[in-house]
């Protein structure tokens, strides 16, 4: 019988071992997925409820970055938000892209901040958007969307910020203003 020591041949792996379990592993996952991409087709033919397409635009094969990005509903929100910031037209295409995107903010950190916390808010309900359609049936106008986006943009900032404090009236009208509106002080 062979006892098996720590630091024996037989309890430590060997390099070829390594390759192996994740030559096996890289398998493993190609296999996954081609049948994950198999099933979802499967069930596409069995079900006519189910679709591979986007249930927003159902013009493009439903990604993540599509839903987010680039579908019509969200493209649409996206432009209603830049137009908001004074920016101008959405000319970013990933996520990536739109949390590097400054906007022409400069280098206030402050708007920056603002900036980036409307950005949550947007990916957030916007997939909250696509969740509603999909598991209840509920379609939402996009103009109110986009309002949904300020308001609960506008709450979140001024509920978690101990020092910035802003006016509804001045949030609608110039968000990237209200980085310099701070204990309550105004902005003329």
């Amino acid at each position: 019988m062979v006892s098996r020591t720590a630091g024996s041949p037989l309890t430590q792996p060997s390099h070829h071992h390594c390759r192996l379990f994740v030559g096996r592993m890289r398998a493993k996952a190609e296999v996954a997925e081609k049948l994950r991409v198999n099933a979802m087709i499967l069930i596409h033919l069995k079900s006519p409820f189910y679709s591979l397409l986007c249930p927003c635009c159902e013009n493009y094969i439903e990604t993540v970055e599509h839903c987010i990005m680039s579908c019509e509903d969200a493209l649409s929100v996206w432009e209603m938000i830049f137009a908001w910031w004074g920016m101008g037209s959405v000319n970013v295409f990933t996520i990536k892209d739109l949390f590097n995107h400054t906007g022409g903010l400069g280098v206030d950190k402050v708007s920056r901040k603002l900036w980036n916390a409307v950005l949550r808010v947007a990916g957030y309900s916007i997939w909250k958007h696509r969740n509603d359609r999909v598991f209840k049936g509920i379609t939402v106008n996009i103009v109110r969307l986009f309002q949904d986006i300020q308001l609960k943009s506008y709450e979140w900032i001024n509920r978690r910020s101990d020092s910035l404090r802003f006016e509804w009236e001045k949030w609608i009208v110039r968000p990237q203003r209200c980085g310099f509106v701070q204990d309550g002080a105004g902005d003329n």
